[in-house]
């Protein structure tokens, strides 16, 4: 079954569909291996891990395609991927939706800020006027080459704009085809929920980030509210670069790494994790049978 088809079947199956988020292949790998049925792609986190710099909106569109082709081929769950602004205008979102479909994502959000963008919670996010968000969201929906491609609608305008209009921009997205919506930035339990129950054209996204402003809410009681999908985008990201902050430090400080071995997964759990055990079986069968062909 094709990724998209997967992902669709997900999304309109009766449980919320948890995806958290990874920022390289490697953590996509252990997103499966815990026996989650979807991940998800972080903007900020790739930034941070291609750049060594925050959301600012300097990853390119090429830049995030190759690096989303290489954790969707890593995994065998479908991915969703972040698409920024869809990188430009009406043509540059067509080709977004394109070279992402083509890359072996699933689906992709994109948002309506104006550019240049940044992460919604670093504060003072401008978005573009509605009839050109909702332009972008035709043109995204009709460059579909797969019918089952996700493309979800997001809006940021929630901080600066009010809830009413982000709830206004959910459905307007809904109407222009979008598969799903998506509203960054809700501040309480009360809007949470009532962006799930009055954006009901298509499922809804919600995004749990690590932000003191955003509230802290289960899957269950996400679910409970209407919502299809919940993404945890930063949270491995986060957690990655505290064990970075602490191991380089211990080892800085005491000259070796020995006080790290509680801290660290074995190096032969490690490969069992990769699957190098696989790898090598079907190296030695490939051998295997060239040897017999040649007899």
């Amino acid at each position: 079954m094709k990724k998209t088809t997967q992902l669709r079947r997900l999304v309109n199956g009766p449980s919320i569909l948890v995806a958290p988020g990874c920022h390289d292949a490697l953590g996509a790998r252990f997103i499966q291996r815990a026996g989650f049925s979807a991940a998800y792609v972080t903007g900020y986190g790739v930034a941070c891990s291609l750049l060594g710099r925050p959301d600012v909106g300097e990853i390119t569109m090429t830049e995030m395609v190759t690096h989303a082709a290489r954790i969707a081929a890593a995994i065998d769950i479908p991915l969703i991927c972040d698409a920024d602004t869809g990188y430009g205008g009406i043509l540059n979102v067509q080709r977004t939706v394109r070279d992402f479909q083509r890359a072996g994502v699933a689906g992709i959000h994109i948002e309506d800020q104006q550019e240049p963008k940044r992460c919604a919670a670093m504060g003072q996010v401008c978005v573009i006027d509605l009839e050109a968000a909702v332009a972008k969201v035709r043109a995204a929906v009709e460059a579909k080459e797969d019918p089952d491609f996700f493309v979800i609608a997001r809006t940021d305008c929630r901080p600066t704009l009010g809830v009413d209009a982000a709830i206004e921009r959910a459905c307007a997205f809904a109407e222009a085809g979008a598969d799903m919506v998506y509203v960054e930035m809700l501040g309480t339990r009360g809007e949470v929920a009532r962006v799930a129950r009055e954006t009901g054209h298509a499922p809804a996204l919600f995004d749990m980030f690590d932000h003191p402003k955003v509230p802290v809410l289960t899957a269950a009681e996400l679910e409970q509210m209407g919502y299809s999908v919940v993404t945890f985008p930063f949270t491995a990201t986060l957690a990655c670069a505290r064990a970075l902050d602490e191991v380089y430090g211990s080892i800085r400080q005491t000259g070796g790494a020995a006080q790290l071995a509680e801290r660290k997964m074995g190096l032969h759990a490690f490969e069992e994790a990769m699957g190098l055990a696989e790898i090598w079986q079907g190296v030695a069968r490939l051998q295997s049978s060239g040897s017999k062909n040649d007899d």
